[in-house]
């Protein structure tokens, strides 16, 4: 089927589903923790995050965007992908093919940087288990199963140092709100 134009977050399913190299280290796990991280490291360096996703789903294995489903059945519906099930261990896994060249697509210089970079260290340096593990932080462990986390809580997963200059400044602004209450 062609002529279904492929919004932004199909587009970088397609992309992480044709850049891992071996089908076999890319099962579902793994697709939702390289988005999980591509869209939380690109809000937090650049107050945006690539696939256009604002909320992501708890599940039992780590956050999980919300569109995911829709996006893989939009993809083989148009030929660009095929889902297969396979059996790992006695489980059952997702893989995913690419059948197109994913290369034309455009995304920005820091997308592209950061996608690869996911891609790379998911698929070559984490098992399904090691990366639901990593994405099991303060903020997963923060919602409950099926909650939507929305993807600006990442900024509060990392601590920073509070600072001399941050004190003053909230102690003006508690000063501002009591002259505010009593006058």
């Amino acid at each position: 089927m062609t002529g279904v134009r492929l919004n932004k977050f199909d587009r970088v399913v397609h992309y992480i589903c044709d850049r891992c190299d071996d089908t076999s280290k890319l099962g579902s796990t793994k697709l939702n923790k390289i988005l999980w991280y591509i869209d939380s490291f690109s809000y937090r360096l650049h107050g945006e995050t690539v696939t256009g996703e604002t909320h992501y789903v708890k599940r039992r294995f780590g956050p999980v965007p919300r569109r995911i489903l829709a996006s893989l059945e939009r993809l083989q519906r148009t030929g660009r992908l095929h889902v297969r099930e396979v059996e790992v261990f006695g489980h059952p896994k997702r893989e995913f093919v690419s059948l197109k060249d994913a290369g034309a697509y455009r995304f920005t210089e820091h997308a592209h940087e950061i996608m690869d970079a996911v891609i790379k260290v998911v698929c070559a340096d984490h098992t399904a288990m090691s990366i639901s593990d990593l994405s099991h932080d303060i903020i997963w462990e923060s919602a409950e199963l099926g909650e939507h986390i929305p993807i600006y809580a990442v900024l509060a997963a990392v601590p920073g140092a509070l600072t001399h200059k941050d004190e003053r400044w909230a102690d003006g602004k508690i000063k501002e709100h009591l002259n505010q209450l009593a006058a």
